[in-house]
This record gives C-alpha cells, structure tokens and sequence, in this order.
C-alpha cells in the first residue's frame, strides 16, 4: 500500500475544498433559481454585450423600499436578460446582457405576490447611471363568452374597463351588468344604458360573444377607504384582496348564522355562528360573489386585506 505523505493529505484536502466550494455553488444556484419568478437566470455568456444597471423602482409615482423577496427583470421582447434582488443600498444594481447598445429593455417587477406592469427604458452609455424606473399595478383578467363574475382591486374608471373591453373583443357584442344598471356594446362603436361608473366595493357581471383576456392597469385601493355596506337579502360584493383569502378570515367577526355567500360556481353559508359549509371556501382576486344577509339592518365591514 503506498504511503500517506503531508503532500497527498494537503491534495486530499484540497481537493475536498474545491468539491465542497462546488457543492455549495451548485446549491446557491439552485436556491436563486427556486426565488426567480420569471424563471432560471438569464446565460451571461450569451451575448457580447453588456452593461450594468443602478435603478430605483417607484409604483404609481411613489418611491418604495423593496424587501429582499422583490426581484427586477430586465427583458428584450419576452426573454430575461438580467434579473436581480435588491442590493443592501435600497437599489436593484442589475446586469443586462443584450447585443447591441440600442436594444430596447423593458423592466418587470415582481414583490413577492404581484407583478408590476412594465417600465420601458434604453440604457445610457455610461455604465453604473441610476435609473428610475415607474411601475404600476396591472389586473388581468380572463372572460368565457358568458356571464362572469368580475371585481377589481385597482382605482379605474368605468370608461377604462370599457376601452379593455373594446380592445379584446373588437366590434363582438359586451354587456356589463351591476345590481342596478347596466351597459351594453352594439355595432363596434356604441354602449347604451343606465351604469356608467365602478364602485370597488361591488361586483358586475361581464358577458363578451367570445372569450378574451383584458389587462387594466391602476393604484390598488386602500380597503380601509373602501368599507363594503351589506343590507338585508343579496349583495352583489367584490373582493379588493391582492390574494386569495379563505372566507372564514375575510368575514371573521362580521358574519352571522343564516348569512350565505354564492360565487359563479359555488356557494357556502354560515352555521351555529362558527361554522362556513359548502364548496365555496376561498375568495379570488378579480372575482365577485352575492352575500345573501340574514340580518334586517345595514351593517359595513372592512376586508382585512394585506396590501
């Protein structure tokens, strides 16, 4: 058997070192990939070209301090060129790979729950400016050529969600339905009727010819400004959460035995003053739903949303 020399034991444990220090990178990588929300980091040896980025992110014009789970994407038409998490100054300091000094960069941000809607901006020639970039909060929203329940979360106007509309379907017939009016689309260029605003505070019922996607883009509203009034019979209620929520926690303490909650495809009502049954057990953004009050008086309550 040959010797064990010091120089074969140093190699031993050097070896050990480089194996460990890989084993360890391997594992770093996959632990930033798991936290990317657009998906694997963009191949920095891809394109020949880069420069790094200092950015600032402010949401509706308002600066914000982003926590260590926000990550800020850099992309040319749909592919990630750059990603990064916050840097310990508050910034994003971002490389962008890309192949020519020309190329156009849209940003995406994400917070951990939501993401923002894009910034647009071409990078200045030196390396290391500080950008700002402004995002705002985007509400997508798929619609069967039915009726579908809808809310919004987002501070817009009735005209903004008609111009959505218009832009999906084209001159295909739309009918927006509140629990007291209601406006419809003729001919590619006309509405007609009574509803010509939006409460968040209430749900409508959208019906298209055919099925489309819609994207309105706004400032999210604060619930504490938004107290959601329920009178005695049927409510037709949105549901301003920026997540889904269970029913239990979104009408905990407000909800009396005999009250019941209708979704689009489901429904749930309240027994022995504890108790939610049925298959409706969570609230969605973007959806509306019917509280049916067994109680003769108004009464409001707040969402105890986390915005």
């Amino acid at each position: 058997m040959q010797d064990i020399t010091r120089e074969n034991i140093k190699t031993i444990s050097d070896m050990n070192k480089r194996l460990l220090i890989f084993m360890t990178s391997l594992l770093l990588c996959g632990t930033l990939s798991a936290q990317n929300y657009w998906g694997d980091d963009p191949n920095s040896h891809a394109q020949p070209s880069n420069t790094p980025i200092v950015a600032t992110v402010q949401i509706n014009n308002n600066p914000v301090t982003p926590s260590a789970n926000w990550r800020l994407g850099a992309f040319i038409g749909d592919n990630l060129w750059g990603i990064a998490a916050p840097h310990t100054d508050g910034k994003f300091w971002i490389q962008v790979f890309y192949e020519t000094a020309n190329a156009e960069i849209s940003f995406k941000l994400y917070d951990g729950s939501y993401e923002y809607t894009t910034s647009t901006t071409v990078p200045t020639s030196e390396a290391g400016d500080v950008v700002t970039l402004d995002f705002t909060r985007g509400q997508t929203v798929e619609l069967a050529a039915k009726w579908n329940w809808w809310s919004t979360n987002l501070d817009i106007t009735f005209n903004d969600l008609k111009s959505a509309l218009e832009n999906a379907v084209g001159n295909s017939a739309i009918d927006i339905k509140s629990v007291n009016g209601q406006n419809s689309h003729y001919n590619g260029t006309t509405w007609r009727g009574s509803l010509t605003s939006l409460d968040v505070t209430q749900m409508y019922k959208i019906q298209t010819s055919i099925s489309c996607e819609i994207t309105l883009t706004g400032s999210p509203i604060n619930c504490v400004e938004h107290p959601v009034t329920i009178n005695y019979g049927k409510n037709w209620i949105g549901f301003p959460g920026n997540e889904n929520m269970s029913v239990a926690t979104a009408f905990n303490g407000f909800a009396v035995s005999g009250d019941n909650i209708k979704s689009e495809n489901g429904n749930t009502a309240y027994f022995n003053g504890s108790t939610w049954r049925g298959n409706l057990t969570t609230l969605e953004p973007g959806k509306g739903y019917v509280y049916n009050s067994s109680v003769s008086n108004s009464r409001t309550f707040v969402f105890p949303i986390n915005q």
